[in-house]
C-alpha cells in the first residue's frame, strides 16, 4: 500500500507499506510482519523526471528542424512532427524504418554515421526522399548520444530555400 502522512510540522511524506498476515488454525490473524518505507524523495524524483521528459518532448516537437533518433542499426527509434511533415510519413510509419529508406543518395548517411559512432559530431549535405518520391536537399547534423545507450541523434534541416538562393546568386553573376 502506498499512502501519504502529514507530520507534526505539516510536512507531507509518501509511505510505502508491505505486510503479511499469518493466520491461526481457527482463521484468526495471529501475527503480522511488515515494512514501512518513506519513498517521498523517490516519488519527487519520478515527478521531476516526468516533467523533464515532457519539457524535452515539447522542445523537440516544436523544433524547426527534423529530429531523428536512430538505433545501432540506423533504424528510426523516434522522430518529431517536423520530420513527419517534411518526409510525408506519420510517426508510426517512420519508426522502425532504416534511415536509408528516406535517403535519396544511397549510403550517404552510413558514412556519416560511421564517423559519428567514432565520437565525431559532424554535418553533411545530401538529399532526402519524401513518401511521394520527390527529393529535397538537407543538411544533417549527426552525433552519438552518450546516454548509456547506443543511439545517434540526427538533426535534419531542409535547405531548399538556401540552395535556391545560392543558384539565384550564381545566375545573377553570370557564373
Amino acid at each position: 500500500v502506498e499512502y501519504q502522512i502529514v507530520r507534526d510540522q505539516g510536512e507531507v511524506r509518501t509511505i510505502h507499506s508491505r505486510g503479511e498476515v499469518l493466520w491461526a488454525a481457527d482463521g484468526q490473524p495471529s501475527r503480522m510482519f511488515g515494512v514501512m518505507q518513506d519513498i517521498t524523495e523517490l516519488r519527487q524524483a519520478e515527478l521531476a523526471a516526468r516533467a523533464s521528459e515532457a519539457r524535452f518532448r515539447a522542445i523537440v516537437e516544436h523544433a524547426a528542424d527534423a529530429f531523428l533518433l536512430l538505433d545501432a542499426h540506423l533504424r528510426i527509434v523516434d522522430v518529431n512532427r517536423q520530420a513527419c511533415d517534411g518526409l510525408g510519413y506519420s510517426r508510426v510509419e517512420l519508426v522502425g524504418k532504416h534511415v536509408g529508406e528516406v535517403e535519396a543518395v544511397a549510403g550517404a548517411f552510413e558514412q556519416l554515421a560511421a564517423r559519428a559512432w567514432a565520437g565525431e559530431s559532424l554535418t553533411l549535405e545530401t538529399d532526402h526522399r519524401r513518401r511521394d518520391g520527390s527529393t529535397f536537399p538537407v543538411e544533417i547534423h549527426c552525433a552519438r548520444l552518450d546516454s548509456g545507450s547506443r543511439h545517434l541523434l540526427a538533426l535534419v534541416r531542409d535547405i531548399t530555400a538556401r540552395k535556391q538562393a545560392e543558384r539565384a546568386l550564381i545566375e545573377s553573376h553570370g557564373l
